[in-house]
């Protein structure tokens, strides 16, 4: 995090393996004493799948994507680096969530391997398998955690053919 950086929405600040996630720029005309930018370390890998992780307090949040083609043992291996990353921190309460493009309903390898990796993770699944996330009846956006006090539900979407997820999570403060 970066504090009082004086930036302005016009001003690029890239550090390599790092996104942004939060931006506050002065916008006053003349650069004054203000602004925060708040960067994430992505985890990526090729064949089009994306991880991130973010760690809040006490939580880490690692959001995916994978691509319909990417195999499974790609998104375990960046699975396996942001868990790692943070049981590293001593940040145990873990939530897994996004687009895993893996039909969770039904008993493929891909289904097979995720749940087998989850449970190895010590991840439940939190949405109920009988819904769908999709607008093509399937579900494949899917949300783990180590903490089964946390809450996840799907919502209906009118933009999208994905239903988006929403997390509540029981963190403890500080």
């Amino acid at each position: 995090m970066l504090a009082e950086t004086w930036s302005k929405p016009e001003d690029k600040y890239d550090i390599n393996n790092f996104t942004i996630i939060s931006r506050t720029d002065c916008k006053a005309p003349k650069r004054k004493a203000f602004g925060t930018l708040v960067y994430n370390e992505s985890i990526s890998g090729t064949n089009h799948s994306t991880v991130v992780a973010l760690t809040m307090l006490s939580h880490t949040v690692i959001m995916v994507y994978k691509s319909p083609k990417t195999a499974w043992n790609v998104l375990k291996q960046q699975l396996q680096k942001g868990i790692t990353k943070s049981l590293e921190n001593h940040v145990y309460d873990i939530t897994i969530m996004g687009d895993f493009n893996i039909k969770y309903q039904v008993s493929d390898p891909n289904y097979t391997n995720s749940k087998s990796f989850m449970t190895e993770a010590n991840c439940s699944m939190l949405l109920d398998a009988t819904k769908v996330s999709t607008d093509h009846s399937s579900l494949i956006d899917l949300c783990f955690s180590t903490n089964i006090l946390n809450n996840a539900d799907i919502f209906e979407s009118v933009t999208s053919d994905h239903k988006p997820i929403w997390i509540e999570l029981g963190m403890s403060k500080y």
